[in-house]
């Protein structure tokens, strides 16, 4: 469900690696992102900021009923608050990391198939 931290398998440089990264958006929907803000489906997910942690700004996110944390770091390079826009195809998950601008999620490699999801986090 949109909103849950999930465990997944993915391969990079020929290596398997296990990531952690929360649900964002669910097949059909229209993800955009552009620095701080992520729209799904033309819906702006709202943000409250809560405190600073050394370079970490964090804030409450939230979207369909949930609440989380997510952190931004003011020192991330460009190259790391990278934007990005899709329709999440059948079968996928569009994932985010909580520690945005230092996270290689599915801005950089696209949406996960449902078929790699090995876990979910309990909290």
């Amino acid at each position: 469900e949109v909103g849950d931290v999930v465990l997944f398998n993915q391969d990079f440089d020929g290596q398997r690696y296990v990531y952690v990264w929360r649900v964002i958006a669910l097949p059909g929907d229209k993800v955009v992102v552009e620095e701080k803000e992520v729209s799904i489906n033309g819906q702006t997910l709202t943000h409250e900021f809560l405190e600073q942690v050394g370079e970490l700004k964090i804030y409450t996110e939230s979207q369909r009923g949930k609440s989380y944390r997510v952190a931004y770091d003011s020192s991330a390079s460009e190259d790391n608050r990278r934007g990005t826009s899709v329709i999440v195809p059948e079968g996928y998950l569009f994932m985010l990391g909580d520690n945005r601008f230092n996270a290689m999620d599915s801005r950089y490699y696209g949406p996960v198939d449902f078929e790699a999801v090995i876990g979910k986090m309990q909290f």
